[in-house]
């Protein structure tokens, strides 16, 4: 019954990749790599990118408006210079969802090195990016068996 009535809700999705979507790790997965595209500065994904798209990033105790549409996407992605990414995978029980509702998913992006960058926030309706906001970032990577000084 939940399936069913998720599949009438999906059928108007005017994005057909994401329209197809059944369980919500599938939308967090195929959302998550168009926000990747989208600041690589891939072409194709600019029909992701809404006109009146927000862009900003917080750094330190400053913030960054970035210009709308597919112009702040770029601007947002120059500024991090992101030579990595991750985000997280859906693990846990197949969870449907409508994947054309609003969406948000999380996409951490690294310097060269890996230890700076930015964690961004993208909001998508119906597929469409509206929003990304995002604030810098270190990391720091050990193993659980080391000792750590107090």
């Amino acid at each position: 019954m939940i399936l069913a009535a998720l599949a009438l809700a999906s059928a108007g999705c005017a994005d057909t990749e994401l329209g197809k979507a059944k369980y919500i790790g599938d939308v967090m997965r195929i959302l998550s790599l168009r926000s990747v595209s989208i600041i690589q500065g891939d072409p194709s994904a600019s029909k992701f990118v809404s006109s009146s798209a927000d862009f900003s990033l917080i750094t330190g105790d400053v913030g960054s408006v970035f210009d709308k549409g597919w112009e702040g996407s770029q601007a947002l992605g120059k500024i991090m210079a992101a030579q990595s990414y991750e985000f997280p995978v859906w693990v846990t029980i197949p969870t449907p969802t409508d994947p054309c509702t609003a969406q948000q998913v999380s996409v951490r992006f690294f310097d060269g090195l890996g230890e700076r960058g930015a964690e961004v926030t993208f909001l998508f309706e119906d597929g469409v990016l509206t929003r990304a906001k995002g604030f810098n970032i270190a990391r720091a990577v050990g193993s659980i068996d080391e000792r750590v000084a107090h």
